[in-house]
């Protein structure tokens, strides 16, 4: 039997954590990550649901939403989200951190 999805209960807080939801996303994979931290700030978008890339959880009730909600997917549904989980991380590449630098380098000489 396959996994249905990967579960991520710890609290995210700390940052050696946070790779590996990002790992999770571009592998594809259906995400249940706590809802804390990068996850909840910067990773995991839940809405609108057409946007959504994985689920948040922090109690018990909200993981077992979540399962509930992975296990009722249709193949296809379950295919549409892998597939915006991967085209979600691209915002985490090395490209983007560079423009990103870049900007911000380039707006504080401009002050200067």
């Amino acid at each position: 039997m396959k996994a249905v999805a990967v579960v991520l209960s710890r609290n995210v807080r700390r940052f050696r954590l946070v790779p590996a939801v990002v790992e999770m996303l571009a592998a594809g994979l259906v995400t249940i990550a706590h809802r804390s931290g990068g996850p909840q700030l910067d990773i995991i978008v839940e809405s609108p649901e057409e946007s959504r890339n994985g689920f948040l959880a922090s109690s018990e009730d909200e993981y077992a939403d979540a399962l509930e909600a992975v296990a009722s997917m249709t193949p296809e549904g379950k295919t549409e989200l892998r597939e915006r989980a991967k085209d979600s991380v691209g915002r985490f590449s090395e490209a983007a951190f560079e423009a990103g630098w870049v900007r911000t380098v380039e707006a504080v000489i401009n002050i200067c």
